[in-house]
């Protein structure tokens, strides 16, 4: 079963979508970097 946008073929994804996915990579990205602050080696050596 196909959706109605799929009758026709396959086409490209439009711009704007990628435009949102590389900015969804980006605030991802900084949310992990804020939750999980970058240590130095030394750091996480103490820490074991």
């Amino acid at each position: 079963m196909l959706a109605r946008t799929q009758v026709g073929g396959w086409e490209m994804v439009r711009w704007g979508k990628y435009g949102a996915w590389y900015l969804l990579m980006i605030v991802s990205f900084i949310l992990v970097t804020f939750v999980h602050p970058p240590q130095t080696p030394e750091a996480v050596r103490h820490d074991l």
